[in-house]
C-alpha cells in the first residue's frame, strides 16, 4: 500500500489518473498497489479543495513602498511572492488561473 505520508501533489496525479481511467476505485486501487480508502479521501479532499477554490479580498496591513514584494498565501499552504515590475498581463493569467 501506499505511503500515508505520500505529498498531496501524488495524490492530485494519482486522482487524476484514476478519474480518467474509467475504473471503480477499489479496482484502480487494486491494480496499483493504493489503499482505496486513501484514494476515495483524496479524492473527496480534491473536490472539496476545488469547490472552495476562489480569490479573496486583501487587506494591507503596513504601507507599502516600491520596494516591498506583494505576497499572496493560501489555506492550503501555497506562497506567491511577487517583486515590484512584474508584468501586469502575466500576473492576471496568474490570478486568472488560480480562480
Amino acid at each position: 500500500m501506499a505511503n500515508p505520508r505520500t505529498p498531496a501533489a501524488i495524490w492530485r496525479e494519482r486522482v487524476a489518473h484514476w478519474r480518467s481511467s474509467g475504473l471503480p476505485a477499489h479496482v484502480y486501487a487494486t491494480e496499483n498497489n493504493l489503499s482505496v480508502d486513501r484514494l476515495r479521501y483524496w479524492s473527496a479532499r480534491i473536490g472539496r479543495e476545488a469547490q472552495g477554490a476562489r480569490l479573496l479580498p486583501v487587506r494591507v496591513q503596513q504601507p507599502m513602498t516600491a520596494a516591498t514584494p506583494l505576497e499572496l498565501r493560501s489555506p492550503s499552504g501555497w506562497l506567491m511572492r511577487i517583486e515590484a515590475g512584474v508584468d501586469p498581463a502575466w500576473l492576471e493569467a496568474v490570478l486568472q488561473a488560480l480562480q
